[in-house]
């Protein structure tokens, strides 16, 4: 678990790493959050045509220029082969996709691990495929450092049959709609992860009153971090770290 208790204030997560001034869910990315002082980095995960497990949020590299691109149908040789920085500007260039394990061998024993697992254009067998992956690459790591985060919980149910003491998290852009028995269907959670425009206090109630962390995403606006922080957030996951905890200060940066 990462979050503090509600009575203090919350950690700041580096969405995609320090995404605000770094092409996401790269290498440079994740190494600007470790450095701005973020208490832990959120990524997101997807699997290839070859079964290597790729940090990328969408399940194309649109977001750096290559639409044509997609991870499930590609090996990891052929996305190496994309410069994930050129659109970007010349101080990113040569960026490459990264594993799950440089992810991990680099990171994870220096800050937290959020990985978020996307499924939304996946089956459930070829989600499930992903768990299966991720759990073979865990075995030799240690698992403190990281959570799993997911919309769907069929994801989290599998992890927490095999690793029992992992952290899982899910995710839901309908805050205001959770009911208590949508949580009580899911005894494994330790958290749930709030889009925070749809986020009210009755929503944040049951989460606290369930016991749950509440991570709020992703709070850019010096609004949206402050109702964060005001309706008990754990975690605030943030493009801009260093905005994030100015705000949190009452030192906003401009």
């Amino acid at each position: 678990m990462i979050g503090p208790a509600r009575s203090t204030s919350p950690i700041v997560v580096a969405h995609r790493g320090r995404s605000s001034c770094c092409p996401e869910n790269t290498r440079r990315a994740f190494q600007e959050g470790l450095a701005c002082g973020a208490d832990a980095i959120e990524c997101d995960i997807q699997l290839t045509r070859d079964g290597a497990i790729v940090v990328c949020h969408n399940p194309t590299l649109d977001h750096y220029g290559h639409p044509e691109v997609d991870i499930a149908t590609s090996s990891l040789s052929q996305l190496r082969d994309v410069d994930l920085g050129a659109t970007s500007g010349r101080r990113f260039t040569g960026e490459r996709i990264v594993t799950l394990e440089e992810l991990i061998a680099e990171f994870a024993t220096s800050i937290p691990l959020l990985v978020e697992f996307k499924t939304k254009h996946l089956s459930e067998r070829d989600g499930l495929k992903l768990v299966d992956a991720f759990l073979s690459r865990l075995a030799d790591h240690e698992r403190l450092s990281v959570q799993a985060l997911c919309f769907n919980p069929y994801v989290l149910r599998r992890l927490n049959e095999t690793i029992t003491d992992m952290p899982l998290v899910w995710n839901t852009n309908e805050p205001h709609l959770i009911r208590r028995q949508d949580l009580a269907d899911q005894p494994w959670l330790t958290g749930v992860g709030c889009r925070i425009g749809n986020l009210n206090q009755d929503a944040a109630s049951l989460i606290h009153d369930a016991g749950l962390q509440m991570y709020c995403f992703t709070c850019n606006e010096e609004s949206d971090v402050l109702k964060a922080r005001d309706l008990g957030a754990s975690a605030i996951i943030s493009d801009d770290p260093v905005r994030t905890r100015s705000i949190l200060a009452g030192t906003v940066c401009t």
